[in-house]
């Protein structure tokens, strides 16, 4: 029964990784890294202390901002 259930897992993980989903192909077709000088430029605060967490990168919050459009 257990082979059964990891074939079955491995047929799911087969047939996902053959589809290209929406954030692969954006993936594949945005040029992320040009963007980043520019994103530092803008997302570049001077920090008073090293208290808190660490900011998320600015290409991460970019990409965020693309999906929450999409």
């Amino acid at each position: 029964m257990e082979e059964k259930k990891v074939g079955e897992l491995e047929q799911r993980s087969q047939k996902l990784e053959s589809k290209q989903t929406l954030l692969m192909k954006l993936d594949e077709t945005m040029p992320w890294s040009e963007f980043h000088p520019i994103l530092e430029q803008v997302h570049d605060k001077p920090t008073k202390n090293n208290a808190g967490r660490k900011p998320i990168d600015a290409i991460v919050m970019f990409k965020m901002l693309v999906l929450q459009q999409l």
